[in-house]
């Protein structure tokens, strides 16, 4: 909270991982309500970022869309569907690895992915313009062209239908 009170924010963008059971959408709706003054203080408005569930319980997508959406609804707030972006990706690829090693986390695919909807959330410009080099950490992925083509559409799309 420290953090928040110091700086100078456009957005703050929360977290609590693939929040589609009502316990954790509450407590998701709760802490964001109590940050909420803090952020607008700072000059900021919260964005709540839509995770995924793991790999073994892909059936929680649409909890973790509604618990986003609610608890940036609870706070005039933005949701990211980073999650939704994965799923429209894997409608035009079942065979994307999106996850990490852990069935949990990113891979660094899925982490592109999810940082191309947070750009165009933040920024309001389309990731179809950025570069069609895919990089995370500080390095390109080797992915084909079209496959980042395809993602930089899928996170545009994605932000149209389900983001602000």
């Amino acid at each position: 909270m420290d953090l928040i009170k110091k700086g100078r924010w456009d957005y703050v963008v929360l977290q609590q991982g693939p929040t589609s059971q009502q316990l954790g959408r509450d407590t998701l709706i709760l802490a964001s309500k109590m940050l909420e003054p803090l952020v607008t203080a700072a000059g900021g408005q919260i964005a709540e970022l839509m995770a995924w569930p793991s790999s073994e319980n892909r059936s929680s997508f649409d909890g973790a869309l509604q618990s986003c959406e609610e608890a940036a609804q609870a706070v005039n707030g933005i949701c990211f569907p980073a999650g939704q972006a994965w799923r429209a990706a894997w409608a035009f690829d079942a065979s994307l690895p999106l996850y990490g090693p852990d069935g949990y986390h990113p891979s660094e695919l899925g982490t592109y992915l999810a940082a191309l909807v947070v750009y165009e959330g933040i920024t309001g410009k389309s990731a179809e313009a950025l570069p069609e080099q895919a990089l995370v950490n500080g390095h390109a992925l080797d992915i084909p062209i079209n496959i980042v083509q395809q993602l930089q559409r899928v996170a545009h799309e994605t932000v149209l239908r389900y983001g602000r």
